[in-house]
């Protein structure tokens, strides 16, 4: 008998293959020979080893698939914060996307020349979740904003340089209103009215073009 017919005969006994009295003879067979008791006892020993392996791999296989199911949960709620918070107008005063540098360098002299405090008091409102007054707020603010247009495109003292860097600037007010007017009326649940200024800001291609693009994109 060869080593591979024997090592069979082992696992049909161990593997329970064998009648009940060829079973009977290969345990007679143990009793007699230490070499072959010694090594059906190692084959037993080995094919635990193996059925543990297998359970403790399908263990881990059905622990992974439950963290995945449990990342999957914790993505949806970290996006669904993060919804809430563009929503909410957090990042109203963070910026998450870069422009041009003359857009970037327009929003810098309108928050210095008024946005700075007038803007910044309407952030709080909205933060502080009184969107009505910023509301109202916004509204005199777009009023001026408006007058502040046409003094400088009445301005003769201007050369076309300087006019158009103001108008940047008005401009850039302007935008930066929208996007607090859109965010003021999100929390007043007029998500409709939000979703048209957003649009508008998409289609200006100015500074929060690509934030009103995210934003609308979260509204449902």
């Amino acid at each position: 008998m060869t080593a591979e017919e024997r090592q069979d005969i082992i696992d049909r006994y161990l593997t329970q293959r064998m009648t009940a009295e060829e079973a009977a003879t290969f345990e007679a067979a143990m009793e007699n020979d230490e070499n072959l008791r010694c090594k059906t006892e190692f084959t037993r020993h080995l094919m635990e080893e193996m059925a543990d392996r297998r359970q403790r791999m399908q263990r881990m296989e059905e622990w992974d698939k439950k963290a995945r199911k449990r990342h999957r949960l914790r993505l949806t709620a970290w996006i669904s914060g993060i919804a809430a918070a563009l929503v909410i107008g957090i990042l109203l005063a963070n910026p998450l996307f870069e422009t041009d540098e003359t857009d970037k360098l327009a929003h810098i002299e309108a928050n210095a020349s008024r946005g700075s405090s007038s803007f910044g008091n309407i952030r709080e409102l909205i933060n502080s979740g009184n969107y009505e007054d910023a509301m109202n707020r916004i509204e005199a603010e777009k009023s001026q904003n408006r007058a502040e247009r046409i003094k400088v495109e009445s301005d003769g003292t201007l050369n076309d340089g300087q006019r158009s860097y103001k108008l940047t600037v008005v401009q850039a007010e302007a935008e930066e209103l929208l996007w607090m007017e859109a965010h003021a009326l999100i929390g007043l649940h007029k998500k409709e009215e939000a979703s048209k200024l957003l649009a508008q800001l998409i289609k200006e291609k100015g500074f929060y073009s690509a934030q009103a693009d995210s934003l609308l994109k979260l509204l449902p």
